[in-house]
């Protein structure tokens, strides 16, 4: 059993080094009760050990000690996401509040967590990157759980360069976060983080292809066949397009290339104006006129 002063003696850094061995065994459940046996917790990480004796007076809501210890085994063995695991609900105990209805709630517990995530990182001489790490993702360890299948690729592409390199593991701690015994329950959230996940991917590829077309070919399109802006422009722009993706055209050239080929087409462009809505609906009047008087 240790005891006050026991951990004052030994280096920070060797303290921390010995908790990502012990976090990264096949069961960190286990160890963690070692942990709090011995008194470490207690002395250590105070914050975890306030997990331990949670209780909403409920019942209602889920031990928080026990979700964190199934967290962290369902967490992949790497210390940066099994820190994260550990630390990634430590701030509903600073959070923890009751609404008019008697119903617990833990509003912004993320980045409260994020902070006391922070004091532990500086306790134990974490290194910059690697503790900047871990607090990224315990402030941002609900985002993936809030996607949802209506999301445009817009807002799954904002997501996922918001969290950056750290997407991925954010997806995996949302994974080990779902702990609920309800297995339909389970398997449906699984199985949207797996779609966020492959959207993710299949955005991620389309955006890192390089364009089929320069850009401002439209602005050399117009100068080449005297064209104002209109429907023509964005014509000719997709029959380049479909003509590169064909194999007929090469993708990536100077504008002059597309050009040029459009210049050796015969009737490749319709000279006539582009009108608006008022001058088509005169237009068709001059025709239904003429007609009549026919």
């Amino acid at each position: 059993m240790l005891e006050p002063g026991d951990l004052e003696t030994v280096p920070p850094a060797d303290v921390k080094a010995l908790l990502d061995e012990i976090l990264i065994t096949p069961q960190p459940d286990i160890a963690m009760i070692v942990l709090k046996v011995s008194n470490f917790l207690a002395l250590g990480l105070p914050e975890i050990d306030a997990l331990t004796a949670f209780d909403d007076g409920s019942g209602d809501h889920k031990d928080l000690w026990d979700h964190t210890l199934r967290v962290l085994v369902q967490t992949p063995a790497r210390a940066v996401l099994r820190w994260a695991a550990l630390l990634h609900d430590i701030g509903k105990i600073k959070t923890k509040a009751t609404n008019e209805k008697g119903e617990i709630h833990f509003i912004g517990h993320e980045a409260a967590g994020g902070r006391m995530a922070g004091r532990i990182m500086k306790r134990f001489a974490f290194p910059p990157e690697e503790a900047q790490a871990i607090r990224f993702l315990v402030v941002n360890h609900l985002r993936c759980s809030q996607y949802d299948p209506g999301w445009t690729d817009s807002a799954v592409r904002r997501l996922s360069r918001e969290l950056g390199d750290l997407f991925d593991d954010l997806v995996l701690l949302s994974r080990a976060d779902i702990t609920t015994a309800r297995l339909r329950r389970r398997d449906r959230y699984l199985r949207l983080l797996d779609e966020l996940a492959e959207r993710a991917r299949a955005i991620g590829e389309e955006d890192a292809r390089p364009p089929l077309l320069p850009s401002g070919l439209g602005d050399d399109i117009m100068k080449a066949f005297g064209l104002a802006p209109g429907p023509e422009v964005g014509r000719l722009r997709k029959r380049l397009e479909s003509l590169v993706t064909d194999g007929t055209l090469k993708a990536g050239e100077p504008p002059e290339y597309y050009v040029n080929y459009l210049k050796g087409l015969p009737n490749a462009v319709n000279n006539e104006p582009h009108r608006g809505p008022k001058e088509q609906e005169k237009k068709g009047s001059r025709r239904r006129r003429d007609e009549d008087q026919g």
